[in-house]
């Protein structure tokens, strides 16, 4: 078993993914399978780290046939601690992967700090 790596995942100034720490570039490379990824850009967060409240909007994904989040509504108010919990294969990764910008949902909106980041 290898030790669980420390590492701070972040968006700096210029809108790119930051991996910090000590195995940044190999948690990275496992982090996003090698790909270059570009988080959302244009979203504010307020100064101070404070953030805004994500909300989630009749988001539904799927792939061809299959459903893999179905009509999911929430809202995750700013600064709190938030869990998706279920079993495998329910959705998690994939609204998660949602909200980062990976996925663009079928249906649906996704707002950060009332503004509408779905696919950008």
């Amino acid at each position: 078993l290898r030790q669980r790596e420390r590492v701070r995942v972040r968006i700096d100034a210029a809108g790119q993914l930051a991996v910090e720490g000590e195995d940044a570039d190999r948690v990275a490379a496992d982090v996003l399978d090698e790909q270059a990824v570009t988080p959302r850009r244009g979203v504010a967060v307020a100064a101070g780290g404070g953030g805004a409240d994500l909300v989630l909007e009749r988001v539904t994904k799927q792939f061809g046939a299959y459903t893999a989040v179905d009509d999911l509504s929430l809202t995750i108010p700013a600064g709190s601690f938030f869990a998706l919990l279920g079993p495998s294969g329910c959705g998690k990764t994939t609204t998660l992967r949602m909200v980062a910008g990976l996925e663009a949902p079928t249906r649906g909106r996704i707002l950060l700090g009332g503004q509408d980041v779905t696919g950008t």
